[in-house]
Parts: C-alpha cells; structure tokens; sequence
C-alpha cells in the first residue's frame, strides 16, 4: 500500500517515530529514557530537519512520549518489542498520535535519487517496482534520466519509499521517425518539438509533451517513452528489452533516509551474447523421426554467460557500490 499522508503531520510522525524506535531497540538505553520529556526529545532528535516536525511534536509529543514510556515499563512483555518499523510507525502515528488515517504504508525513506554521469551513452528508465514480490511490468517507465542528468523521488501518496522497495532500470534506446518533422539530423533519432506544452521535472529528462505523445502513440509498439532535452523537446525512445532480462538492474532501497545512486554503464556488457542458447546437454530423443516430426531443435535455456556479463548497468550507493539484488 502506498503512505496516504493525511497531512505533512503523518509524514513527519512517521520519520520521528524511526529514529524513536532505534533508541527503543536498544536494549542498554531502556533505563536511562523512562520520562515523557526524555523521549519528546529523542522524538525531536528524530525530525531531522522537517520543517512540520518539530509543531508535531509540540502537539502530540505527551501522547506519543507516554506510550513509548509504557512500552518500556513494559519489557519483554511488551508488544512493541518485536514490532518491525512499518508497525512501530502505525503504533506511534496512527494509534497514539492519531494523525494517521491508517496503521500501515508509512515511509522510512525520504528521498532516492538517479544521477547518470555525463559520460555515459544511454539513457536509464527508472520503474517503480514496488515491493520485492512485484514483478508486473509497468506499462512505462517513471522517469528517464539522460547522461548528465539526474531524477529525485519523495514519498506521496502514489509512492511510499521504504527499506524494501525496488526500482527497476532499463537502457532506452532511440527509435528514428522518417515520416514524422523529426528536428535532429542524426536519422536513427526522432526529435519533436514541443512548443510551450512541455513540462520538466526535476532534473530528469521526463516530463510531458503532447505533440511527442503523439507522435510516439502514431509508433507504437516501436515507441514506448519520450525524454525531454535541454530545449524542452522530446525524443522518442523505445524500450526492447524483456522485462525479465538479465540485463536490467534491480536497486532494492536500504533504510538510510537519503539515497543517491549513481548508474553507469557495465564495463563487461555484451549486447552480442543472446540470451538463451539450445541446450547442448540434451540429445535428440531415439523415437525421434525427422520425415514426420520435422528437424529436432534442442530447448533453449538461459545463457550464463549473458547472466554473467550483461548486466547493463552499474550502481553505486552514495558512493559505495550497490549490487543487484534479486
């Protein structure tokens, strides 16, 4: 489920109720935070910076004080005592504080950023993946990020960021539009112009352009996705690629509040090995009989050389790298 903020009190409740429950879990700590006013200041400690943090805790901190306070009076026994942090949030938020609408779906992250080095060659689309046991392919990607570019995601109520959750990159390739009034020069691009109906976000190269959408909806299925250029045009890009491919990159969010990755491209890519290749183990069967049944073709199976070397992507994590997680 994806966080519905009743309001910036939910969101910053559900931050300031992360760090609350780090100090709980640890066990040393218990005896030296027994008062209200000692956890109103670890719950302070937890707003980091938010702006609607600190008026929270004027306002709900005796209630969501005196509950953490119970919590340790109440030991072992307590219930909060092997609560993960989605439920210690719901706990905290929603029925102590009560400015959650609903006990579940609350962040742990507060923004995860995709930034690709100028010197790279392709463009990065970024799915949403949601959970780890999501594997639907969206029908197109949430942002395209284009060397020397970079896309910010924030919690909202179609997006709650969380230890967990996973994205999806993808290489986007340009398509060409010989019948379309395409303004690059290279013929294996297509660029259209969007006039003043082009809209960025961030530093992305996403965004909308309805003359492109078009253009791109008239290509389909060639056409998949549009990015924006520095003059607010759009290029029309292509994804051909199986969503199941060794050679896409799945980043699952770790639980540091702020996360930057930086993608590059994988120094050991080759676009030349298939993907799956016939089964050299298997022989063709003695009942076999080519006159009726044709020519015998072994079953394909995964190539573990693509699985080894085609990742396309690489990531770091601010600044540590950061691996596939499957």
């Amino acid at each position: 489920e994806a966080l519905r903020p009743d309001s910036d009190e939910c969101a910053s409740c559900a931050f300031a109720a992360i760090h609350a429950k780090k100090t709980y879990d640890k066990g040393e700590k218990e005896n030296s935070f027994t008062s209200v006013n000692d956890w109103i200041n670890i719950l302070e400690e937890g707003c980091h910076g938010d702006q609607a943090c600190p008026a929270l805790i004027r306002k709900y901190g005796k209630a969501m004080g005196g509950a953490l306070v119970d919590f340790v009076q109440d030991g072992d026994d307590a219930e909060e005592k092997n609560m993960d942090v989605s439920e210690f949030q719901g706990a905290i938020c929603h029925k102590y504080a009560e400015v959650c609408k609903t006990p579940y779906g609350f962040p742990s992250v507060k923004s995860v950023t995709f930034s690709v080095p100028r010197e790279s060659n392709v463009d990065v689309g970024i799915f949403k993946r949601g959970s780890s046991q999501s594997g639907d392919q969206p029908l197109k990607p949430s942002a395209v990020v284009a060397p020397g570019k970079h896309h910010t995601f924030t919690p909202s109520q179609s997006l709650s960021l969380r230890t967990g959750y996973a994205f999806r990159l993808s290489p986007i390739e340009d398509i060409s539009c010989p019948n379309e009034a395409s303004l690059s020069t290279d013929p294996n691009k297509c660029l259209i112009s969007c006039g003043s109906s082009s809209q960025h976000k961030g530093g992305s190269q996403s965004g909308s352009c309805r003359q492109a959408e078009k253009v791109c909806h008239r290509l389909k299925p060639t056409c998949s996705t549009l990015s924006l250029d520095s003059n607010g045009n759009a290029y029309l890009k292509s994804i051909n690629i199986s969503w199941n491919s060794p050679m896409l990159l799945d980043i699952f969010l770790t639980d540091e509040f702020h996360q930057e990755y930086i993608v590059t491209s994988h120094p050991d890519f080759d676009p030349t090995l298939p993907e799956k290749i016939p089964n050299a183990k298997l022989q063709r069967p003695e009942s076999w009989d080519e006159e009726e049944d044709g020519t015998w073709e072994p079953p394909l199976v995964a190539n573990t050389d693509n699985l080894r070397n085609n990742p396309r992507f690489l990531a770091s994590l601010n600044g540590a790298p950061a691996g596939q997680i499957a």
